[in-house]
């Protein structure tokens, strides 16, 4: 436990975190660019099924 305690100040004071509010807004930050990303994948799972279609139906033009 000592160990994990000691990794994480030294993670902290390499990043210049000056007091626990900083440590706060960083996580807080962390959290909202994992909220981003998941929210990227998701919207890729929403839109290629439509890509996919729009795909088919440009081929399906061409052929014609």
């Amino acid at each position: 436990m000592e160990e994990i305690q000691a990794r994480q100040a030294e993670f902290e004071e390499v990043l210049g975190f000056k007091s626990p509010e900083d440590i706060k807004d960083f996580r807080i930050e962390v959290e909202k660019i994992g909220d981003l990303i998941v929210s990227e994948e998701r919207l890729e799972e929403i839109l290629e099924p439509r890509y996919t279609m729009k795909e088919k139906v440009l081929r399906a033009e061409q052929i014609k």
